[in-house]
């Protein structure tokens, strides 16, 4: 992929397993195979670095999950813990859930207007539209 695409080495990867491995890819390399050079269908990756550059903001995070209806407060009582280490302990900026960034993408493609990728069966997803996503968790609790 570096042959074909040599900007994505200036891409800074961190990983979040290894500096280069992601938890998936680390904890499951044959399913990764599989799936990378099996798939029938194109492969839209949503890199860990794509989804650490994608916070969505603490005030806006706490009217979504407040919104007082069922599934706001499924998704409240879900990601309590999670929102809690990520503002208290770990101090970042915002809400960032790759799982749900990855799933965003899939739903919406403007979510995606920066994407890489040549002709083969991968895309890497770059660069997140946080507006669009605002709307879509939103409409998502409602």
């Amino acid at each position: 992929m570096l042959l074909l695409q040599p900007a994505i080495a200036e891409e800074r990867g961190i990983g979040n397993v290894t500096a280069s491995g992601e938890f998936n890819f680390v904890c499951d390399p044959e399913a990764t195979r599989v799936v990378l050079t099996e798939a029938s269908e194109k492969i839209q990756l949503v890199p860990y670095e794509t989804c650490i550059r994608h916070y969505l903001d603490w005030d806006w995070c706490t009217e979504w999950v407040n919104m007082n209806t069922h599934k706001s407060r499924m998704v409240r009582d879900v990601s309590e813990g999670m929102m809690r280490r990520l503002r208290d302990t770990l101090k970042l900026p915002g809400f960032s859930c790759c799982d749900l960034l990855a799933m965003a993408t899939v739903v919406n493609p403007g979510v995606r207007p920066g994407m890489k990728g040549t002709k083969p069966n991968i895309s890497f997803v770059l660069q997140l539209d946080t507006n669009v996503l605002k709307e879509m968790y939103t409409q998502m609790v409602r």
